[in-house]
């Protein structure tokens, strides 16, 4: 066993810490998307570094050479970094890959095992570590290679939290459930569908979450009835709208979402379909109401790290990425926060800068709620 762990505890020490910090920079500084990639056991390692990245607020992906050969280069741009992770550069796909990225103006950084690696000459920037021999008997089985490259990786993830000033705060949000911050107890907008819709109305105003839980006798979930709801209530039933009963009315299957989820997993639901929403009931196993998750609760946390800005009226949307929820959004984009029921958005606008929370600028109007 001490065979095992010497080397690898005196790796540090044979790596050109000038190409530590260089990496680092990169990453800090650039504009666009930072695709990992690499073959067989290097493909865990590419994928193991982009998540650990993102939790950095990097914008990192995770970029498959077999995917990026049939199409998916074209998700690489010319503000973007390729790090292609490798032993010697010999890797007949990626080989392939280089000049498709080359040809996308992508910034290409070579991370390989070899001092003379067969993409050095074509890398913008190659990073060397060193390996002396893999500790498998048969020197064959890539395991100190490996573990050479994520220590790599973490030693930049560690540089890029303190070059960035990364607060305990910002870091926790990614671990945070939805049971920590929704709502519950007696702030839960509740009702029971044979409830009159409006014998409910104050109680839809007043709680302010522009909805309504409906729930049978034992707390089970059994639909929501919102703002959008009591209008076509109305445009539908305007003489009978004073015997109308909440469960002729409500949505019997809304979206939800169970206590234990990630917090970054009720944004995605908020999202998803056709229309975002706002709003999502919070559920246990037995699909008992327990709490109630809004946007309000996301912006409140400490998901959006609130700043002044002075940009005008400069919203940025969610692009041809919006797809990437969890991915930090790049410096200089937005979140635009408006209260609700105001008319003229200009008097009213307030940004709200991410800190690399999430790759989405999300506008809260009066008629709509659109990404």
């Amino acid at each position: 066993m001490e065979m095992i762990i010497l080397p690898l505890s005196e790796v540090i020490l044979e790596w050109d810490l000038s190409q530590v910090q260089a990496f680092t920079q990169l990453c800090t500084d650039t504009k666009g998307v930072i695709f990992f990639s690499g073959v067989g056991k290097r493909g865990f390692v590419a994928q193991k570094c982009a998540q650990t990245l993102v939790s950095t607020s990097a914008l990192a992906v995770f970029l498959s050479p077999t995917n990026a050969l049939h199409g998916d280069i074209g998700l690489v741009g010319p503000n973007d970094v390729l790090v292609l992770f490798s032993k010697s550069g010999a890797t007949e796909e990626l080989n392939i890959l280089i000049p498709c990225a080359i040809a996308r103006s992508a910034y290409f950084v070579d991370i390989s095992l070899l001092k003379h690696s067969n993409f050095r000459k074509m890398c913008d920037m190659h990073v060397y570590l060193p390996l002396e021999r893999e500790l498998c008997p048969f020197y064959l089985a890539p395991v100190t290679s490996t573990a050479i490259q994520m220590l790599f990786c973490d030693t930049v993830s560690i540089a890029l939290m303190k070059t960035k000033n990364l607060a305990r705060e910002q870091y926790a949000w990614l671990y945070e459930t939805v049971e920590d911050i929704m709502r519950k107890g007696y702030s839960l907008p509740l009702c029971t569908e044979s409830d009159l819709i409006m014998d409910q109305l104050v109680e839809l105003r007043v709680m302010g979450y522009g909805c309504l839980i409906v729930i049978d006798a034992s707390n089970q979930f059994l639909g929501t009835f919102t703002d959008g709801d009591l209008c076509r209530a109305l445009n539908s039933n305007r003489e009978n709208i004073f015997h109308l009963q909440v469960g002729e009315m409500c949505n019997r299957e809304p979206r939800w979402i169970a206590e234990n989820s990630m917090v970054i997993a009720a944004m995605k639901k908020m999202e998803e379909g056709a229309s975002a929403v706002t709003f999502l009931p919070v559920l246990d196993y037995n699909k008992v109401v327990i709490g109630l998750i809004t946007l309000h609760c996301l912006v409140s946390a400490t998901l959006f790290m609130t700043q002044s800005h002075d940009r005008g009226s400069d919203i940025t949307g969610m692009g041809d990425q919006g797809a990437l929820l969890i991915s930090p959004l790049p410096e200089g984009y937005s979140l635009l926060v408006m209260e609700r029921g105001q008319k003229d958005k200009t008097e009213t606008n307030r940004y709200c800068t991410l800190n690399g929370v999430f790759q989405c600028a999300l506008e809260l109007g009066v008629d709509s709620y659109k990404s």
